[in-house]
C-alpha cells in the first residue's frame, strides 16, 4: 500500500513538473512574440524618421543654394564699380525686372 501511494505521489509530481515546464515554454513563446512585434515597430519608426530627415536635409540644401545665390548677387552689387549695373541686372530674388521699375511696384524689403 505504501508503495502504491509513493508511485501516485511521484506521478503527481511529474505531472506538475511537466505542466510547469509547459507553462514556462508558453510564457517564453509569448514574450518572444511581443519582442518581435516591438522590434518591428521600432524598425518602422526608424525608417520613417530616416525618410523624414532625408527630405528635410534635401529641402535645407535647396534653401542653402538659394541663399548662396542671393549672397553672391548681393556681394556683386556691393563690389560693382559700374553705376549702371543695377539697371542692367535684375535681382533674382526681389527685383526680377531690375530697379528701374516704379517704386510703388517694388516689394518692400
Amino acid at each position: 500500500r505504501k508503495l502504491q501511494e509513493d508511485k501516485e505521489e511521484s506521478g503527481d509530481e511529474e505531472m506538475r513538473r511537466k505542466a510547469a515546464e509547459e507553462d514556462k515554454r508558453r510564457r517564453n513563446t509569448a514574450a518572444s512574440a511581443r519582442f518581435r512585434v516591438k522590434k518591428k515597430l521600432k524598425e518602422q519608426a526608424l525608417e520613417r524618421t530616416a525618410r523624414e530627415m532625408t527630405a528635410k536635409a534635401e529641402a535645407l540644401e535647396k534653401r542653402v543654394q538659394e541663399l548662396e545665390t542671393e549672397t553672391r548677387w548681393l556681394k556683386s552689387l556691393i563690389t560693382e564699380r559700374d553705376p549702371d549695373t543695377l539697371e542692367k541686372v535684375g535681382c533674382p530674388c526681389h527685383h526680377p525686372e531690375g530697379l528701374d521699375e516704379p517704386a510703388a511696384k517694388r516689394p518692400r524689403i
